[in-house]
């Protein structure tokens, strides 16, 4: 069966944005010693919650943009999977050159965890990600043998566990099992039944824009209430709202997704525009891998951009601040995406590299003509 492989304007524009959300949410959470989120009522808290509270919802759109385009597919390209290994690995290492130029010490055990960066939870959305490539075929198998009222069985279950026990066992004590393997399971199943018309796939814009400020209006109301009962349990919990494995942001993302689905953006006359976007695009991966890399985020935030005394300046310096950042690493991410590709494409056309791959292909893909 053919892979598909043309994305259209809509899922290329859908990861940008994805990306601005990710990289806002990472301001907002690691700036000011981690405490813009439960920190006193303020005109920057709610631009915080404004504009920051969305990472989830990004990377929710993520998987499921990857999980659209991969559902027809019943081969692994273990070429593609070495080339984002070794991407992965590349920048680690260029993230820990800067964190020890800002004063981190840099160990053995250090530069051991970069080679295994991929698949060790250092970025966890990575290692989810990485994992899944390599089950593609078979759950593209199951999605297909699977009658519609099993498959949605399935996916209601996957996704109760995951988005609803998870969070309230994390509140109240103990743990599901589950992990972030698990999570993009379950968003790929979503998707699947999202393009078998299994899932509603109409979602209104006013919908979506109210469910968005709903969600800060809710964030917000409760910070004022906790700071003017004086209720610190209150606001040390409004994180958790828009963390990982709560339903709110995975409930956001799949409605985003769904709307951006729908849409049939025409560049027209514009076409420069639409090539950057597809361009910037395809270069999103790296400001992820750049800026939340574990042994640099730390050091960035408030040490190098001083979000901890920006965030007590006036509110317009604040937003402006956040914006120039975010521009700032976004734009990085992409120049370093740029030549951490090339550098990657070269080392897995090597003949040697070449011959590997295609011998794990072999080995690793699914026989059609097995019993399965």
């Amino acid at each position: 069966m053919k892979v598909e492989r043309e994305r259209s304007l809509n899922y290329d524009l859908l990861r940008v944005l994805a990306m601005l959300m990710i990289v806002c949410f990472h301001y907002c959470i690691h700036g000011n010693g981690e405490q813009i989120f439960s920190t006193s009522f303020s005109i920057q808290q709610v631009i915080s919650y404004t504009f920051g509270s969305w990472g989830l919802v990004g990377v929710t759109c993520f998987f499921m943009i990857s999980a659209w385009f991969m559902q027809n597919r019943e081969t692994i390209s273990i070429s593609k999977w070495l080339n984002l290994y070794v991407k992965v690995v590349i920048v680690f290492l260029m993230c820990l050159l800067i964190a020890r130029s800002l004063g981190e010490n840099i160990s053995a055990r250090t530069l051991l965890e970069a080679i295994l960066s991929p698949l060790n939870s250092s970025y966890w959305y990575v290692t989810a990600y990485m994992v899944l490539m390599l089950f593609v075929p078979w759950l593209n198998l199951i999605i297909r043998c699977c009658k519609d009222k099993n498959l949605l069985t399935i996916t209601s279950v996957s996704c109760f566990i995951c988005f609803i026990l998870t969070p309230i066992f994390n509140f109240v004590g103990g743990k599901t099992g589950t992990s972030t393997v698990f999570m993009a399971i379950s968003l790929y199943l979503v998707t699947a039944c999202i393009k078998k018309k299994l899932i509603p796939n109409k979602v209104n814009t006013t919908k979506l824009l109210f469910s968005f400020l709903l969600v800060v209006s809710i964030e917000s109301g409760l910070s004022l209430l906790a700071s003017m009962t004086g209720m610190v349990k209150i606001s040390s919990h409004i994180y958790d709202l828009v963390d990982i494995y709560s339903p709110i942001p995975v409930i956001l993302g799949i409605m985003t997704f769904i709307w951006f689905s729908e849409q049939s953006i025409q560049i027209g006359k514009i076409k420069y525009i639409g090539g950057g976007i597809r361009k910037i695009a395809k270069h999103t991966f790296s400001i992820y891998l750049l800026h939340e890399n574990p042994h640099f985020r730390y050091l960035i935030w408030d040490k190098v951009f001083r979000i901890d005394s920006m965030y007590y300046n006036p509110a317009w310096k604040y937003l402006l601040h956040m914006f120039l950042v975010v521009v700032l690493i976004y734009v990085t991410g992409i120049i370093v995406d740029i030549i951490v590709s090339a550098i990657c494409d070269h080392f897995c056309k090597l003949k040697s590299i070449t011959n590997i791959c295609r011998i794990a292909d072999n080995y690793l893909n699914l026989k059609e003509k097995n019993n399965v």
